[in-house]
């Protein structure tokens, strides 16, 4: 037990170490044995899926000197499968285990592994242009709760179309991968878009797309710099210019920013008492995608997952100071 530590950085760890211990280690411990036995199980069954190959291999080079690719690329791909599932039932295991202790050990988070339509304000966001009109949506855990008298909510999600390459060939592309969050507004605001600024030609033909989704009118920032990231239009301009500043403005780039780092633009908008923002992640949240590694060295992921928990307060933060 002495290889398994927790070293609280942050103030919203204050008492986790604890927690750590008592209700994680001796799971992971468990844990760490069938890993180590699924390790074992699949160097054999690799062992035995080249084994096949290379005899199957010699088979074919006998009958003709190209053959041998075909079983030898065939038993390559059948390795690498084995090699990158062999821990994905101990994952889920472990992920279905520790979201909940994380999510407790917060208070006033409330957590849901999964989310509907309904729960997202999916035609919401549509309407906002805040996410894509995608084939296929997939919505992951939901956390809410509130923060210094702000509620708020934040869903893990994912959106995806299918096209064909150049070959033919049908694939998936990512549109969007990341988080949805909703945070409170103390008073009502009017329809706000931030929506990205393409130049001045992919702005006419964005303008154009969205004609029947954004709201009518465009709001003309006074900041230089704001200008360059954003398009904004609202429904009510004379509302809009008093709700608010290039304060703001400048708030969303550091937040984009800090969060989402080369991804520049952060999709954002008001409606009414309620702020939308769509967060892309240069990581999976709250994933614990450590089956590579002796589970005694997980406490980073778990640092991870509790500052994705808090990744709310910390926007609340931002916006309020």
């Amino acid at each position: 037990m002495d290889d398994f530590t927790f070293v609280e950085r942050e103030d919203y760890e204050k008492g986790f170490a604890k927690v750590y211990h008592r209700d994680i280690v001796p799971y992971l411990m468990v844990l760490e044995e069938r890993r180590q036995k699924a390790i074992a199980r699949s160097q054999k069954i690799i062992g035995a899926i080249a084994v096949v190959a290379l005899i199957l291999a010699w088979q074919a080079h006998r009958l003709d000197p190209v053959l041998p690719i075909m079983p030898i690329a065939l038993g390559g791909f059948a390795c690498l499968f084995v090699y990158i599932s062999r821990g994905d039932k101990l994952q889920g295991a472990l992920t279905d285990f520790i979201r909940p202790i994380l999510s407790r050990f917060l208070e006033d988070v409330s957590f849901a592994e999964e989310s509907s339509a309904q729960e997202v304000k999916l035609d919401t966001l549509k309407r906002l242009c805040l996410v894509p009109q995608a084939e296929r949506h997939y919505f992951g855990p939901r956390i809410s709760g509130s923060w210094r008298d702000v509620s708020y909510q934040l869903v893990k999600a994912s959106f995806l179309e299918t096209y064909r390459d150049s070959d033919d060939k049908l694939k998936t592309r990512t549109l969007f991968s990341g988080v949805l969050i909703e945070i409170e507004c103390w008073k009502p605001m009017p329809t706000i878009v931030f929506l990205p600024d393409f130049g001045k030609l992919g702005n006419r033909f964005f303008s154009w797309a969205t004609r029947n989704l954004r709201p009518p009118h465009k709001l003309e920032l006074s900041d230089d710099s704001l200008e360059r990231a954003f398009e904004v239009y609202t429904d009510d301009l004379d509302e809009a210019r008093q709700a608010l500043d290039t304060s703001f403005g400048h708030k969303i780039l550091n937040i984009a920013d800090e969060y989402q780092g080369a991804e520049s633009h952060l999709s954002t908008a008001f409606e009414g008492t309620a702020f939308y923002l769509a967060l892309r992640l240069d990581h999976s949240f709250l994933s614990f995608d450590v089956m590579n590694k002796p589970l005694s060295n997980m406490d980073e992921n778990i640092h991870q997952a509790l500052s994705d928990l808090t990744l709310p307060r910390q926007i609340i933060d931002r916006l309020l100071d």
